[in-house]
């Protein structure tokens, strides 16, 4: 392949299939006699043209003689190098590290082969779930790929609650934090902490952020409150962030939505509130979830129950993180079998009552 003479190599017109096969593998993995280099935002690589040829889309196009030089945000140094790797050899498997930066210079490439594997890694539940699918939604966040951020997003349920512990989600763009905050699989225990959410984010940088709160609170799922808990909003607060919150006339405006349908819920048929239900707000329910060590995850009747608020939310989200990666395997499903004994023995006090009465 190369255009340089070699004394070094020594023609045989009689060389054996096998062994002349064997040679030219040699070549190509070693990367002698190289014919084109190509240079990824400085960093330069001896090539085949060839091999590139032959492996991808976008470099049969290429008329270039001597470098390439490729300047997209989309493909990294590193990420060229695993690319050019996996062509040239055979048996590679691509490996988890690194993978967002192999997969965005396949796509750029155009190597359907190389996709196509590194999708149905992606769509693999046993490698891309929980934790390992936030960190993998992380590290595409850089290149912009929205179709694999919203798949791994569909994974973060019962690990949400450390994801918004993190620092790597204060540092989310509001675009981003929209995203996540209105995902159906979001592992929470009420609505009211996807508002706590929301707080903690704008709070993190209040005068540049508190623009932004009209967008994110419709990721608020105000109908999915209970009137008790909207009316206890609308109330002055005693936490200052809540209070500040609340007062805006977005939040207001939301809040009076979400009464009006709980109002009305009392009052039409099943099938009327269900119609009423999407037409006003929108969106499904979301992944119940409890945390038996929670204060106010404790059903409100309980006298162990403690009213969410920022600071207690704070609090919690450091417990979460000290925790550690695996706290959310700790969190049960919302149903009345996985309720604390407490709760469940005021609720069932709270029905034998009512049945008397």
């Amino acid at each position: 392949m190369g255009y340089e003479f070699d004394p070094t190599v020594v023609c045989n017109l009689f060389y054996e299939p096998e062994r002349l096969e064997q040679n030219i593998m040699s070549m190509v993995r070693r990367r002698t006699h190289t014919d084109l280099k190509v240079n990824v935002h400085g960093h330069y690589f001896n090539c085949h043209r060839t091999v590139l040829q032959l492996s991808t889309e976008y470099f049969r196009h290429v008329t270039v003689f001597e470098c390439v030089y490729i300047t997209s945000e989309r493909v990294t140094p590193l990420g060229f190098e695993l690319a050019y790797q996996w062509m040239t050899t055979m048996e590679a498997v691509p490996q988890r590290e690194y993978i967002v930066d192999l997969y965005m210079t396949a796509r750029f490439l155009v190597m359907p082969e190389l996709e196509n594997l590194l999708w149905h890694d992606f769509e693999n539940r046993a490698l891309f779930n929980e934790g390992h699918a936030f960190q993998l939604y992380l590290e595409t966040l850089p290149f912009g790929e929205s179709t694999l951020q919203q798949l791994m997003l569909t994974r973060v349920s019962h690990f949400f609650l450390t994801a918004i512990a993190t620092e790597e989600f204060l540092r989310l763009s509001v675009r981003q934090v929209y995203a996540l905050l209105s995902s159906n699989v979001a592992g929470i225990n009420s609505e009211l902490e996807i508002l706590m959410c929301i707080i903690r984010w704008i709070y993190s940088a209040w005068r540049e952020r508190r623009q932004h709160l009209r967008q994110l609170i419709s990721a608020v799922r105000f109908h999915l409150m209970p009137p008790w808990c909207l009316v206890s909003l609308k109330a002055t607060q005693t936490d200052a962030k809540m209070r500040d919150i609340c007062a805006e006339p977005c939040v207001q405006q939301r809040l009076n939505e979400g009464l009006s349908y709980s109002v009305a819920h009392q009052v039409l048929t099943e099938q009327e509130s269900l119609q009423e239900r999407g037409e006003m707000q929108g969106g499904s329910d979301r992944e119940w979830i409890i945390d038996e060590q929670a204060a106010h995850h404790h059903v409100y009747q309980c006298v162990n129950w403690k009213p969410l608020d920022s600071a207690l939310f704070s609090s919690y989200m450091d417990r979460v993180i000290n925790a550690g990666p695996l706290f959310y395997t700790t969190l049960k499903a919302k149903s009345f079998d996985n309720l604390m004994p407490c709760c469940q023995a005021k609720l069932l006090a709270d029905k034998q009552t009512l049945n008397t009465d």
